[in-house]
């Protein structure tokens, strides 16, 4: 449980990919129970006769309200329904949806949670640390790609069949939605450019 609550935490900004029911239920599961003591905490420690009583616990709620929306249009994804329907929460109903089930294998938004597929999207998704410009996916034929596990290591030993079979992957990927569009079309260039200097 509480893997799932520093999971959603750690991807505290990312309104991409999906969520399963273990990890929205989870976080919220914690949230609240984490409330419940800080409320607690809060009244012990300013009082509740104080007119600051409730610094802490409005800290507390800060905190955790764009983790908390992430999660749940994470969720939203899993169950192929745009991050947007997170409005219904204005009328009570929002947290209704994160009951349903997700569906099987990859949708729109990405592979299922928890798969090997799903690994290989946050690698490819995973925004650098660094302050500037994204940086633009390379397609690097002498190192083994985590996007392209069977790429060779060697370029002395690679042909044509191997550019074919990098092409083929790429594509497998992009039809799972572990690349996006754009993604795609730069590392297929990549390739296909490395391939005509051979």
């Amino acid at each position: 449980m509480l893997t799932h609550y520093t999971n959603a935490m750690r991807k505290y900004a990312v309104f991409h990919g999906r969520a399963s029911r273990a990890e929205f239920w989870s976080f919220y599961a914690v949230y609240l129970t984490a409330s419940i003591a800080v409320i607690l905490l809060d009244q012990a420690y300013f009082g509740t006769v104080r007119e600051n009583s409730g610094v802490v616990v409005m800290l507390f709620g800060c905190v955790h309200i764009l983790p908390g929306m992430a999660v749940q249009v994470r969720r939203l994804h899993d169950i192929d329904w745009s991050g947007w329907w997170i409005v219904l929460n204005l009328i009570g109903v929002g947290f209704i949806l994160a009951l349903f089930r997700g569906t099987d294998g990859p949708n729109r938004f990405g592979p299922e949670p928890g798969s090997i597929d799903d690994e290989t999207f946050e690698q490819v998704h995973r925004k650098p640390h660094a302050r500037g410009p994204r940086a633009e996916p390379s397609f690097d034929r002498n190192a083994v790609s985590p996007a392209l596990p069977h790429s060779a290591p060697s370029a002395s030993v690679r042909g044509p069949a191997d550019l074919i079979g990098d092409l083929e992957r790429l594509a497998a990927l992009r039809a799972s939605g572990g690349l996006t569009d754009a993604e795609f079309e730069v590392m297929k260039a990549q390739a296909l450019s490395r391939g005509s200097d051979r």
